[in-house]
Parts: C-alpha cells; sequence; structure tokens
C-alpha cells in the first residue's frame, strides 16, 4: 500500500483534517497554495517547479 491510502486506512478523520482542509489567510495560505500547485504539477507531468523561498 502507498503511504497516502495506508494514512487513510489507518486514521481515516485525521486523514481528511490534514490532508483536505486548508486556511487560505495569511503565511499558511502562501504555503498551502505552493504545496497544491507544486503537487499538481508533479501529479500531472504538466511542469516542474523549484522553491527558491528558502535560499
Amino acid at each position: 500500500m502507498t503511504y497516502l491510502p495506508k494514512r487513510f486506512t489507518d486514521d481515516p478523520e485525521n486523514f481528511v483534517s490534514h490532508y483536505c482542509h486548508f486556511d487560505l489567510n495569511g503565511q499558511e495560505a502562501r504555503d498551502n497554495v505552493w504545496d497544491l500547485l507544486y503537487d499538481y504539477c508533479l501529479l500531472n507531468g504538466v511542469s516542474v517547479l523549484t522553491d527558491l523561498r528558502h535560499r
């Protein structure tokens, strides 16, 4: 079983809370939007993003 399906099987409520709910205010919003865009691009193979925020 891969990582995310295993996490869901182990604790469905915590999984939904952690992976499906996003706070779209302030710094957390900026971080969440970056992660969503990065994951979408990686999953669909449409682009490769490089995170330069911490350099």
